[in-house]
């Protein structure tokens, strides 16, 4: 689920996480995984600490909102008052899940990650 960008740190960010989320099955949210994401996204050492200094941890929040962005475009065709908020809680819940299950193993992996 990759976002595209003008904005060259943006478009980097996602080519990141992109190749972290192929990684971090077998390797966990690392610092490791960090750089070999960096490297199959065409990127420096350099560059990716100047994008991601806290390393896994930006990495990791990266993830999060991409996993909200999708969920709120999911549910942008939906009236929110036409709906009780009974149903709209689940529905947001289910779409964030959707989008998380495309990336399972990196998903499970990042959600030991978080603190």
């Amino acid at each position: 689920m990759s976002q595209t960008s003008d904005n060259w740190a943006d478009s980097a960010e996602a080519k990141v996480l992109d190749a972290a989320l192929e990684l971090a099955g077998e390797h966990g949210w690392s610092a490791k995984t960090v750089l070999r994401a960096a490297q199959a996204a065409g990127l420096s050492a350099g560059d990716v600490e100047l994008l991601m200094p806290g390393g896994p941890r930006d990495l990791a929040a990266l993830y999060s909102r991409r996993l909200d962005r999708a969920m709120l475009d999911a549910l942008a065709d939906v009236d929110p008052r036409s709906l009780k908020i009974r149903q709209r809680i689940p529905r947001a819940v289910q779409a964030r899940q959707d989008a998380a299950a495309a990336h399972e193993a990196g998903t499970r992996r990042w959600a030991g990650f978080l603190p």
